[in-house]
């Protein structure tokens, strides 16, 4: 039995009625393999905005999570493989996409603590690396050494 409730819903309709602008997704699938493409299509139909998603790749740029991205409905995207969206490579280098490249083990971690109700790990995945020197720092006083960054975890409201 789970401490979270849950709702059974007639449609994927019915059950996505209640999304509103910034609200957050996990998205499943990599590439355009597995992708939720009606659930998708109806967030896109809504029109909401200021959207954030959690997702292992962004796909293309008219299909999937990409027609949300090209249709400016994303406020922030976390994602493990940027690939082939032009359209998005493009608005990140102009600063109209928030953008957040996270390794794919990390990314699934942050989801697992957050649904167990953790409030955050940390990875040390850029330590030692140009990429590090641009990142939060934080000294454990027994072992100073730099942490690339915190990951902060989804967590249910």
């Amino acid at each position: 039995i789970s401490r979270y409730s849950s709702k059974l819903y007639k449609s994927g309709g019915e059950a996505l009625k209640e999304v509103k602008d910034g609200s957050s997704f996990i998205i499943p699938g990599f590439g355009i393999v597995g992708l939720p493409e009606n659930s998708l299509r109806i967030i896109n139909e809504k029109k909401v905005k200021d959207l954030t998603l959690f997702t292992n790749s962004v796909g293309l740029s008219n299909f999937g999570q990409g027609k949300l991205i090209t249709s400016g409905q994303t406020k922030k995207i976390y994602v493990s493989f940027l690939g082939f969206n032009h359209i998005l490579e493009k608005m990140f280098l102009f600063g109209e996409a928030e953008v957040i490249p996270i390794p794919q083990g990390s990314l699934v971690e942050k989801m697992r603590a957050g649904r167990s109700g953790l409030a955050g790990i940390y990875t040390k995945t850029t330590v030692g690396t140009l990429l590090e020197l641009s990142l939060i720092h934080i000294s454990e006083p027994t072992r100073p050494e730099r942490i690339s960054y915190a990951v902060f975890c989804l967590k249910k409201k």
